[in-house]
């Protein structure tokens, strides 16, 4: 039976800090500099006297040509009047954009995570520290860990009663069957064959120590060569309840 571990902190937060840490890309110096995280903003010094400019330098060329043309000149100017300031503007847009790259590569998405671990935990976006991020990520992986064996004990113990269904240990119902006899024959039996590939599952070899070495080895193979129907994932019975390597 595989153990029940209860989590420090909600999986689902200790995946933030994890995805974070993994991605790699976290200036550790600037969590230590800089406590308090401060969203990505893309600020460019100056930033509102460009802004004033997209307005005011069209309006200038405007008011310059209906003072030196009339109405006409300022008619024609607004063409032009209206391309400066688009360019303007575009070129601000730019510069802010670079200055939202420049801090991301500083930030590395941490305003974002922090803000909602701390959201999550009742605590400000300060307070979740690099101790705070690394026991996180520890926790989630603990916790991880135990979901996959437990859904791989209920796959294999799933795969187990299905195959003592089938040769009659257990009823219709699940429930074991107090007239089951064991079959006993020379040759390998459904139950042999079973105990074999069982074994070969729990006991440690080569290839489950190893999987890299040996790139070309699957312990569960997906069709029973002898039903033709598909394996249970991570068990030694096909979905008919035959062991591999049995039609019977």
């Amino acid at each position: 039976m595989t153990k029940q571990v209860t989590g420090k902190y909600p999986m689902e937060v200790g995946k933030l800090a994890h995805d974070l840490i993994r991605r790699g890309e976290q200036k550790w110096e600037y969590w230590r500099d800089t406590p308090d995280p401060y969203p990505i903003l893309g600020y460019v010094r100056l930033e509102w006297m460009h802004q004033l400019a997209t307005f005011l330098v069209p309006l200038a060329l405007l008011v310059w040509a209906h003072h030196a043309h009339g109405w006409a000149g300022a008619g024609l100017a607004f063409p032009a009047a209206w391309a400066l300031g688009y360019w303007i503007d575009a070129k601000l847009e730019k510069r802010i954009e670079r200055a939202r790259r420049r801090e991301y590569r500083v930030d590395g998405d941490r305003y974002r995570v922090t803000t909602e671990i701390a959201r999550a935990l009742g605590i400000q976006p300060k307070d979740v520290t690099i101790p705070l991020m690394e026991s996180l990520c520890l926790d989630y992986v603990a916790q991880a860990n135990a979901k996959a064996d437990r859904e791989a004990f209920v796959k294999r113990r799933t795969g187990e009663i299905l195959y003592e269904m089938r040769i009659g240990k257990r009823d219709e119902n699940g429930d074991a069957n107090p007239n089951y006899v064991p079959r006993h024959c020379a040759s390998v039996d459904d139950s042999e064959a079973y105990r074999s590939a069982a074994s070969a599952h729990d006991e440690p070899s080569v290839f489950q120590d190893d999987l890299f070495e040996h790139p070309t080895f699957d312990p569960y193979p997906g069709v029973n060569p002898s039903s033709g129907l598909p394996m249970i994932p991570d068990t030694a019975v096909d979905v008919g309840g035959h062991a591999f390597g049995s039609n019977s």
